[in-house]
């Protein structure tokens, strides 16, 4: 397991059983993941496969997405570019993109 997803798997388990000792949401928000290159291929290159292989460990974790199909195509093993990506996963591209 990726070390800093392990570190981040347990801040988050301390948070859950804080908030449910104080009898709150334990609904953690996470962040999404970005990146800007000089070019597309760059991007998916170079960057979204480590960020996807990061994405992948966290079925084994027990997390769960919402998106059905960007699971399967994500847990598939295929080469994934970024039009496979759904928007509100991650921010990648380049300036142009942006727009």
């Amino acid at each position: 397991m990726n070390s800093s997803l392990a570190a981040v798997m347990l801040i988050i388990e301390r948070y859950r059983a804080e908030a449910t000792k104080y009898g709150t949401s334990g609904i953690v928000a996470m962040n999404r993941k970005v990146a800007i290159g000089s070019c597309r291929k760059y991007v998916e290159e170079r960057w979204l496969p480590q960020a996807l292989d990061f994405f992948r460990e966290f079925p084994a974790l027990g997390a769960v997405f919402d998106d059905k199909v960007f699971m399967k195509k994500l847990m598939s093993g295929k080469t994934l570019g970024l039009d496979d990506v759904p928007d509100d996963q991650f921010v990648a591209g380049t300036p142009n993109d942006w727009h």
